[in-house]
């Protein structure tokens, strides 16, 4: 939902952009809270993976495995936002 309102914003812009003939504002402004939103998650989904695993002393079992398996998904797939976030942000600099 996050990315389709970005999505929807850089359209306005450019609309924007192409009927004055100068950009309303840099996209560069645009993509750096998102990328900054993305770290965030990226983080704190690390550190839910980290606390919900069991300590040295126990053994991992099914039921720790899955309260564990949402969060990596989660901290897997910010990866690519955030690749794809800072590739948007290289191209338009």
């Amino acid at each position: 939902m996050l990315t389709d309102f970005y999505y929807r914003l850089v359209n306005v812009l450019q609309y924007l952009c192409a009927f004055r003939g100068f950009p309303a504002v840099d996209l560069k402004i645009v993509f750096l809270p998102l990328l900054t939103f993305e770290v965030i998650i990226l983080i704190d989904n690390f550190r839910m993976c980290k606390a919900l695993m069991p300590g040295d002393e126990e053994s991992m079992s099914d039921e720790a495995i899955w309260e564990t398996l949402p969060h990596f998904w989660v901290a897997i797939s910010m990866v690519f936002f955030v690749a794809a976030t800072v590739f948007t942000l290289l191209k338009l600099s």
